[in-house]
Order: C-alpha cells, then sequence, then structure tokens
C-alpha cells in the first residue's frame, strides 16, 4: 500500500456489495456503516493539524514554565548561597573575636606568670644574697 490515504468511495462499495447478492438496502447500510466507522476512528488532516498546534502551544508553555522554574530556583540558589555566606561571615567573626579575647588572656596570663616567677626569682636572689652574707658573716666570725 501507498503512503497515501486512500478515499473511501461508499457509492462503488455498495455496487460491489450487490454485485455478490447483497440487496440494495443491505449494501446502503454496510456502506454507511463503514463510513460511520471511518468517520469516528480516523483522523483527518484538520484533525492532525490541530493535534500539533495544540502540542506546539503545549511545548511553548511547558518552556516557560520550565523557564520559570528555573529562574525562581537559580533566585532561591542566591539567596541561600547569600544568607549562608552571611552566616559564615558571622561565624568567623565571631571565632576571630573569640580567638583575639584567647590569644589576650593568654597573653596575660603568660605575663601574670613571668612576673610571678621574676618575683619568686627575686626572693630566691635575695636570699641567696642573705644566706651568702651570712655564710660570710660565719667564715669571718671563725
Amino acid at each position: 500500500m501507498s503512503d497515501r490515504v486512500r478515499v473511501f468511495d461508499s457509492l462503488q462499495y455498495a455496487k460491489k456489495l450487490q454485485e455478490v447478492g447483497f440487496t440494495n438496502e443491505q449494501a446502503e447500510v454496510q456502506a454507511a456503516a463503514i463510513i460511520d466507522l471511518i468517520d469516528d476512528n480516523l483522523a483527518t488532516k484538520h484533525d492532525v493539524t490541530s493535534i500539533r498546534n495544540n502540542l506546539v502551544e503545549m511545548e511553548e508553555r511547558l518552556n516557560h514554565r520550565v523557564t520559570d522554574v528555573e529562574e525562581r530556583l537559580d533566585n532561591r540558589i542566591t539567596d541561600v548561597a547569600e544568607r549562608l555566606g552571611n552566616r559564615i561571615t558571622d561565624t568567623e567573626e565571631r571565632l576571630d573575636n573569640r580567638l583575639t579575647g584567647l590569644e589576650e588572656r593568654l597573653s596575660n596570663r603568660i605575663n601574670e606568670m613571668g612576673y610571678q616567677l621574676t618575683i619568686k626569682l627575686g626572693g630566691m636572689l635575695a636570699s641567696g644574697v642573705i644566706l651568702l652574707g651570712a655564710f660570710i658573716a660565719l667564715i669571718k666570725f671563725i
């Protein structure tokens, strides 16, 4: 069969039915039934064009919706990235402040310990001088 659709000739069909013994009424009813069947089940060029146009319109609507969704997602991703960046910056600042505070306290504590060591060493030195003086006095006395 070729790519072309054949047109149904109901009159010719009815004549062929009559040639093989159908009555005129039977042939007409049979032809009418086949025409109804064809009308109900076969698509016309207009039907195909209409469906094609509907599909093109649907595709355009879907493309617009996809574009809209992509834009909304891009905006949300940008918003989330910005908020996350702000939170990271805030956290970095808080950690920097805490580290600065820890460094200051540690430096102060080291300085305090240095002063305490200086005082203890000074006391030990003074005690050593006193002991040395006492030892020298004891040696002179003996």
